[in-house]
């Protein structure tokens, strides 16, 4: 609970009263804005020449506090209302799919096969055999490409031959 009180005081205090203001916080509305000030204006002419703030202070903090429990559940349910309102904006955006969906989606779940030693024992089997005829695929292509080192070389054969020709033609 939230209440702030500002005071102002004059130059005759405390054989005068003092300018009180309330500004209300939340969960207090106008209707108990109004009790409370009641309750200073009730407060203060009885406290004129004495020092008056702790004493009004006091008498507000105990007011609250007996109404505390109905502030609080007035919060709460102006809270519950809030969130209601804002549950079906949500809903408005993104409405629940519809039970067929549901459904189906959850018949697609026990259309799984179970894991267990024996079925991960089979999928073993067959991923070996796949991994086996990928892993021979690529030896042979890679087999079939020459490696930089030997493209060079048999650049550089190829150049001593050209040459070679070359020089017969010359020759």
């Amino acid at each position: 609970i939230k209440l702030m009180v500002h005071f102002e005081f004059t130059p005759n205090y405390p054989d005068e009263v003092p300018i009180v203001e309330l500004h209300v916080r939340e969960p207090l509305n106008k209707e108990d804005l109004a009790i409370l000030q009641g309750k200073v204006e009730e407060t203060l002419p009885g406290l004129i020449g004495t020092p008056m703030t702790f004493v009004l202070l006091e008498t507000l903090k105990d007011h609250l506090n007996e109404r505390k429990d109905v502030l609080v559940e007035e919060f709460l349910a102006k809270e519950r209302e809030r969130q209601e309102e804002e549950e079906k904006e949500r809903l408005k955006i993104h409405p629940p799919k519809k039970e067929e969906e549901i459904y189906k989606f959850a018949s697609d779940i026990t259309s799984f096969t179970p894991v267990n030693t024996e079925t991960y024992q089979q999928w073993r089997v067959k991923f070996d055999e796949e991994r086996k005829k990928n892993t021979t695929n690529k030896t042979v292509e890679l087999k079939s490409e020459l490696t930089g080192k030997e493209f060079f070389e048999r650049k550089k054969q190829q150049g001593i031959e050209e040459e070679e020709e070359e020089e017969e033609e010359k020759g």
